[in-house]
């Protein structure tokens, strides 16, 4: 655990409602991603990486874009 810079929220996670029904996703509710490039993996349900096509999830007929791990300004 890297406990040093903290100015801004780098960190690649956040809660969003996501109800995705798909033959290739599941239905979740609040519950916290940890985004990595195009990998999300649920750390609440210990619930493996899922590979995603774009980085775009389909939340309840709302595109929210989920914004990949980049350090690009450090």
């Amino acid at each position: 655990r890297h406990h040093g810079h903290q100015d801004a929220h780098e960190t690649s996670w956040s809660v969003i409602l996501i109800k995705i029904v798909s033959p290739e996703y599941a239905i979740w509710d609040y519950f916290i991603l940890s985004i990595s490039g195009l990998h999300v993996g649920i750390e609440m349900l210990n619930i493996p990486a899922v590979k995603l096509r774009d980085e775009t999830l389909d939340v309840t007929n709302q595109k929210v874009l989920l914004k990949t791990a980049s350090s690009s300004s450090a």
